[in-house]
């Protein structure tokens, strides 16, 4: 089973997608309706689950959706229905609402996707849902209301519709209140339902500060701060225009004096230190600053071990400069610990080791991240005492270009596809 997260890219999901493997499908442009219709025709050859940005998952969530699933297979099943709907039992239904969470089968999403685009055009001011509901009906498909909800709408304003400012209705049915309170969805009476009231305000309400915090983090997020470290004399790749950076230029050709100097200058802020034989990866602000909003206050490195195949994890061994997360509050630390290793060996060691030796005095360990988020490209080192060619056949592009996911990435044959992709990058560059 796939699983695909409708998002525009701007809200970090609740921890509990985190059961699944899944896909986002990011609305970059809010295109709204025209975006969710083209990725329903794009879909149609498999069955899938389309999930909302803005939802809480139960627990259990994969194995409770699939086993609804095995029940209907060849329905389109809606797992969170309007709320004013009130209580009912699971059935079939041809008055669809509601986009939270739903199963599509196989070889029915395209035809859909055709009927959408024609509705969305005689009604432009209906919203995703009720445009689907018009194209259900002409297609006389019906499908499943499936009760107790097995997710929950969080109180956000939404970003998926045409009405930002609209708060949305949740549900007291979501199963994991029932299974908290002990309860029966079967044999609810009056009081029962009150109950399960009360328990989805008091989850609300602790979300809705969890929500807050995340709010605060996005802030941070969105003012973090891009350099470059250079020496001025080589051409930046084009991919760098993706983002706002500030060149910090290394005139003398010291590498260590210079990079604690630029520890010290950044200091202040949140930032992704980048050096200048990078290539960056395609959408890469967004995917960095979901990396980011994932270990905010770790140290990131998104080039490191190039050549080996891992899975991102923490670790105590600092290698490779090539794009690194700093969050302010270790760098300025870090940038005098690094100051009393190199006084102590002057000349000795290389920057990256000096990084590796302070952080373990500090007692700091980082993210390595995977896959790749950029590709070093095949120059010599013009900031160290590098050499060339430390490429990686690991770099997120290759992976999208070939249509692999990353935990696959080190079996046989997707390995040779993707070393010979790192090979043509060495050839062309």
């Amino acid at each position: 089973m796939k699983y695909y997260i409708r998002t525009t890219g701007e809200r970090s999901l609740d921890e509990s997608y985190e059961q699944i493997p899944y896909v986002r499908l990011i609305d970059s442009e809010h295109r709204y309706i025209d975006f969710f219709i083209d990725q329903l025709e794009r879909l149609g050859n498999d069955d899938f689950v389309l999930i909302e940005d803005d939802c809480v998952l139960c627990n259990d969530f994969k194995k409770r959706i699939e086993y609804a699933i095995s029940q209907y297979p060849n329905k389109i099943i809606n797992f969170f229905q309007h709320p004013g709907n009130g209580y009912f039992k699971t059935h079939e239904s041809n008055s669809y609402l509601m986009n939270q969470c739903t199963y599509y089968p196989k070889n029915l999403t395209k035809k859909l996707a055709e009927k959408m685009r024609k509705f969305h055009l005689e009604f432009p001011k209906l919203s995703t849902d009720l445009v689907e509901n018009l194209a259900l009906k002409e297609l006389n498909e019906t499908h499943i209301k499936y009760r107790p909800c097995l997710v929950q709408h969080l109180n956000f304003d939404s970003l998926l519709g045409h009405e930002i400012e609209r708060p949305w209705l949740r549900t007291p049915f979501f199963i994991d209140y029932l299974n908290q309170l002990g309860f029966d969805y079967n044999n609810l009476n009056k009081k029962d339902i009150k109950k399960l009231v009360i328990k989805m305000k008091y989850h609300l309400l602790k979300k809705r500060e969890e929500w807050l915090k995340q709010k605060e983090l996005d802030l941070r997020i969105n003012s973090i701060k891009y350099f470059i470290r250079t020496t001025g004399e080589r051409k930046l790749d084009s991919t760098i225009n993706q983002i706002n950076y500030e060149p910090l230029i290394d005139k003398e050709h010291k590498p260590v004096k210079s990079f604690i100097e630029q520890l010290k200058i950044i200091s202040n802020y949140d930032s992704v230190l980048l050096e200048d034989d990078v290539k960056l990866c395609k959408n890469f602000k967004k995917e960095i600053e979901f990396a980011i909003k994932r270990y905010p206050d770790k140290i990131i490195n998104f080039f490191t071990g190039p050549k080996s195949y891992f899975k991102t994890k923490e670790s105590n061994n600092f290698y490779f400069n090539q794009c690194t997360y700093y969050p302010k509050d270790i760098t300025n630390k870090l940038a005098i610990e690094m100051e009393k290793i190199e006084n102590e060996n002057p000349g000795k060691l290389q920057y990256d080791v000096i990084e590796s030796k302070a952080l373990k005095n500090l007692g700091i360990t980082h993210i390595q991240y995977r896959p790749c988020l950029v590709q070093h490209l095949d120059f010599k080192s013009l900031i160290g005492n590098n050499d060339s060619c430390r490429i990686t056949p690991f770099f997120i592009d290759y992976l999208m270009e070939f249509n692999i996911d990353y935990d696959e990435a080190n079996n046989h044959t997707n390995l040779l596809k993707l070393k010979y992709r790192a090979k043509k990058e060495l050839e062309v560059n």
